[in-house]
């Protein structure tokens, strides 16, 4: 039970939080400083050299899924067999390939994703990059 000082807190606390929300109404909405820099650079290292490699940085839009989730396979098998392992191709770390081959899933699964979770019993706006649930009216 909160004491009348802790009331007065949480009253405060919530007037200042909507107050927040008129000046910016960006509640709910994703925050991808949330995302750990080093993630991006991992992804970004391994994306050059296959911009190198294949001379053309659009080229992983053309290959098809399951070839990625073999390759995030091998790579996650490398790592698991050496957490220090490197991809003996590109000298990076096995780790950072996997994420990269996650991430290009995650964008050419997308619209699989979304109709999934349009089924289930909440209600999905898509924010493009991004899918959240929202309050029904």
């Amino acid at each position: 039970m909160l004491s009348e000082s802790g009331k007065l807190f949480a009253r405060e606390f919530r007037a200042i939080m909507e107050s927040d929300q008129i000046a910016k109404r960006d509640a709910g909405k994703p925050r991808p400083t949330l995302v750990p820099t080093r993630i991006i650079w991992a992804i970004a290292r391994v994306r050059e050299f296959g911009c190198k490699k294949y001379k053309d940085p659009d080229n992983w839009k053309r290959v098809e899924p399951q070839r990625y989730r073999d390759a995030a396979y091998r790579h996650w098998l490398a790592y698991l067999e050496n957490v220090d392992s490197i991809d003996e191709e590109s000298g990076l770390p096995s780790l950072w390939h996997l994420l990269t081959d996650i991430g290009f899933l995650v964008v050419l699964e997308w619209g699989r994703h979304i109709k999934a979770m349009t089924g289930r019993s909440k209600t999905w706006v898509i924010h493009l990059p991004f899918a959240r649930p929202v309050k029904r009216r």
